[in-house]
């Protein structure tokens, strides 16, 4: 049996899901193809969606976010990748207190080297410029990422070098109100 408090979250939540469905129907562009979104709602109800749109006359995609503050309406899409550089592969990761990080993959349209970037988004402000987290000399396969409930943002990835065919797992951290620190290296593959 549910107690009333998780049976109201559950109400909360799923009428938060059919709402962030709304929002995708009124954003339809025909210029533009767009994968589903993937959301995240803090412990205060705020959501957030973020997701690629891929214009279809360069066949180009970019990473777009939208809020919805708690009882609120949709804020207009903002674009969070750089004009121009081909950004797929979106992730997001929120926690209770409302910080949230979204990842994402630019792929060298030339090299097919894949790039991880992050931006962050903290309480009571916007969100920060996009970083690129992995090296000039890897290429990143796949990536996760979490946001601990002290609102530090860890992500990890499987990286390779595109110098000396070496593997990795790395890991990075932004501790909440800092930049992100140095990647680690936290296992050698070969």
């Amino acid at each position: 049996m549910l107690r009333l408090p998780n049976l109201l979250q559950n109400i909360m939540r799923v009428t938060t899901l059919l709402s962030c469905s709304c929002l995708f129907l009124h954003m339809a562009d025909l210029s533009a193809k767009q994968e589903l979104p993937l959301i995240g709602v803090d412990g205060a109800g705020n959501v957030i969606a973020v997701w690629a749109v891929t214009a279809i006359e360069d066949d180009i995609s970019s990473i777009q976010v939208a809020r919805q503050p708690s009882g609120g309406t949709w804020s207009a899409p903002m674009t969070l990748s750089a004009p121009g550089a081909n950004s797929i592969c979106p992730k997001l990761a929120i926690c209770s207190a409302g910080v949230c990080c979204a990842a994402w993959i630019v792929k060298d349209p030339v090299l097919g080297i894949r790039s991880l970037y992050a931006a962050i988004l903290t309480p009571g402000s916007t969100w920060g410029a996009a970083t690129m987290l992995s090296t000039t000399d890897e290429t990143v396969s796949d990536f996760s990422l979490e946001v601990c409930p002290m609102g530090n943002v860890v992500m990890t990835w499987n990286s390779a070098s595109i110098t000396d065919n070496g593997a990795s797992i790395k890991s990075i951290i932004a501790p909440l109100g800092s930049s992100w620190g140095a990647p680690t290296v936290l296992m050698k593959l070969r």
